[in-house]
């Protein structure tokens, strides 16, 4: 059943996230089953995204106010990878 719009979706509340690896513009792998029982935030963005990129600032505070307490990983959607990403 399709969740209506505007509201959390919490029905996998308590479930592992899935296992994803990921890697940074320098080739660094992440397992984010590694992060298991720590505060994560996972921010899935583009850079066409137009708020995406706006919100990107915030969300480098939010990583410095809150280091070592909250982690906060970025995964870019864009197809063509670090090299146009990382810029």
């Amino acid at each position: 059943m399709p969740t209506a719009q505007g509201k959390l979706d919490r029905s996998h509340k308590g479930e592992p996230m899935p296992v994803i690896a990921l890697s940074d513009p320098s080739g660094e792998s992440l397992d984010l089953t590694s992060l298991k029982g720590k505060p994560v935030l996972v921010n899935l963005w583009a850079t066409w995204c137009a708020p995406c990129v706006k919100e990107m600032p915030l969300l480098d505070t939010l990583a410095a106010d809150y280091e070592g307490r909250l982690r906060v990983v970025t995964v870019s959607q864009d197809m063509q990878g670090a090299a146009k990403v990382e810029p």
